[in-house]
């Protein structure tokens, strides 16, 4: 069971006029897991270092010091590392899925923003 941060209740309204079996609100006990958040945060994070290598790297052109490369890859991990915990917080029983869904699509898309670069940078080298 994920660890608790807060609880969150959800409620929905009846689905279809006609329904006469579902009136007026239905609550549901989920709790929002730490993790989803933490990988949320981070994914947020790597977004941000990866927008500011890549205008440090541009305001450079290309020539940008090792410390921009360092902050890439460290970039790369932390992106890689909250995607596999979002993926993981998702098959927690109790919890509500939408942070870890968001935090998961985020460090995807960043993860391949970032192997799309490495893959450019290493072809370029080779050409």
């Amino acid at each position: 069971m994920p660890r608790k941060f807060f609880k969150k209740r959800r409620w929905r309204a009846k689905s279809k006029k006609g329904d006469k079996e579902k009136t007026g609100l239905s609550f549901s006990s989920k709790i929002v897991s730490m993790d989803g958040i933490i990988c949320l945060i981070l994914g947020i994070i790597s977004f941000i270092m990866l927008v500011a290598t890549i205008v440090i790297s541009v305001k450079n052109r290309g020539q940008a010091d090792i410390y921009v490369g360092a902050i890439g890859v460290a970039g790369f991990l932390i992106s890689f590392s909250s995607f596999i915990i979002s993926v993981k917080t998702l098959n927690d029983e109790y919890i509500a899925e939408t942070i870890p869904k968001v935090a998961a699509v985020i460090n995807f898309f960043v993860l391949l923003i970032f192997m799309g670069l490495y893959a450019y940078g290493i072809f370029m080298g080779m050409i």
